[in-house]
Order: C-alpha cells, then structure tokens, then sequence
C-alpha cells in the first residue's frame, strides 16, 4: 500500500473537531490522529465511528493550554506508533469561548490569558511541535491550517463579540501568517467555520443576530465538509498566508 495521508486535528471529540475527524477517517489510506482532554472517555465514542477499511484512529491525550505539552504528545505519538513517519495535515481546531460575553471596559485579565493560552498560544505550540513532521511530507503536501473566527477581521467589525476570544483569533491569525512567512514548505493558513450550530457557536452567536453569520448558520456536517473542501484545494501559492472562509471566499483582515 501508498504511503498513508497522516492527519492530526485537536479538539477532536465534539463539534467542528469530531466532523473533521469522521471525514477523514473515512477517506482510504489515512491515518488520523485526534487529540482530547480525556482519552478514556473518547476512546470509547470513538471505537464505534465509522471508517474506511484502509484507515485507523489514533486518540491522544492533550492540554491544549499547557505549552509543553504538546512536543511532549508528539514525541510519545511516535514512540507507540512508528507507523507515523510524517504529518500530512495538522488542524489547530481546540478552542474556548469564554461567557458572558465580555467588552474592554470589563473584561477579566484572568481570563483574558485563559482564553490566550488555549486559542492563540496552543496553535503556536503545536506548530513548533509539529514542524519536523510537516516537513517529512512530500513537497507541497504539509499544511498547518488553524481554526479561527470572521470575529477577528477588522473589516468586518463584529464589534458585539466577546473581547478575549476576538483578540485571541486576532493574534492566532498574526500568527499563521508569521508561520507561512517563516517555512516556505507548509501551507500555513486560518479558517472561519462559518457561524456553526454548536455548543460554543450557539453561544457565540448571540448578539449577533443581525448579521450574515448567525442569519446563514451551519450545521457541523455542512460546516465541515466545506472546510476540507478548501483545505483539499489548498496550495501555497493560492492559499497559504492568506485568511479563508469556509466558503472558499478570502476573508479580509
């Protein structure tokens, strides 16, 4: 057999992370790797997922706001499993959204770092962990793409969300552009999932109810399956450094 597509997604076992993990594992030949808080839990959700014959699934154990943690994950991820050689495909999805929703007149620092350290300093982490594998895929085939929010364009000017999640998927997405700066071999870039019929989204979107995003709301399977959509077309020349939708259609910062 090929050589398997390797796909690493955090935040794995609900919501936008769970869609992404069901598609690819049931794409032939992958390896899809997906990262919780509580393995024992999900390992047991996830032995009844369906998949390709040619596919399998490797769940581990992450604290997406513990730096460290996360070379640490990789360096256990190919110790027990030296079957992953590279990664093709990491996707930065963990993320929290803090509520009530906060403004800058009231917002806690305290959680303002809470909020930082998961959705902003956690995609940095696993980017430095994950480049020595990235790199291992065949030319243009390593892509870094992090889950972020149409909240953080400046253009748009969602101006009723949250404080520390805006801030933190603004620096997130300062970030990805730095990475694609930084190594010309990875596809580097942020995606907004669209307002996206979640626990987190459905929060997320009140007080926003009149704007597109909450008026064309998306179901996890809609959502996602549009999201590898891009991902799928994704190159460097034509997406890397640059902020997308789910859509296909380049967000402006």
């Amino acid at each position: 057999m090929s050589t398997p597509t390797v796909v690493l997604i955090t935040g794995a076992n609900r919501g936008i992370g769970r869609g992404l993990l069901e598609i690819y594992l049931n794409r032939p030949n992958h390896i899809v790797i997906g990262t919780v808080r509580d393995t024992l839990k999900f390992g047991k959700e996830s032995s009844s997922l369906p998949r390709h014959e040619t596919s399998r699934l490797i769940i581990t154990e992450l604290e997406v706001s513990d730096f460290e943690a996360h070379k640490v994950m990789i360096q256990k991820l190919v110790e027990e499993h030296p079957e992953v050689t590279h990664l093709n495909l990491v996707i930065a999805n963990a993320g929290i959204l803090e509520l009530p929703p906060s403004k800058p007149s009231t917002a806690d620092p305290a959680v303002i770092q809470k909020t930082l350290n998961v959705n902003t300093f956690g995609p940095l982490a696993l980017w430095q962990a994950t480049i020595p594998l990235l790199e291992k895929a065949e030319e243009g085939q390593g892509k870094f793409v992090a889950i972020t929010s149409s909240v953080a364009s400046f253009a748009l000017g969602y101006w009723q969300h949250s404080f520390e999640y805006a801030i933190s998927k603004v620096a997130l997405n300062m970030a990805v552009f730095k990475m694609h700066q930084e190594n010309e071999r990875i596809i580097s870039f942020p995606i907004c999932p669209g307002g996206v019929l979640t626990d987190m989204g459905n929060a997320g979107m009140k007080g926003l109810e009149n704007y597109d995003i909450v008026a064309n709301a998306l179901t996890v399977e809609q959502s996602t399956t549009a999201i590898v959509k891009v991902i799928d077309a994704a190159t460097r020349e034509t997406h890397s450094g640059k902020f997308w939708s789910q859509n296909g259609s380049e967000v402006p910062f």
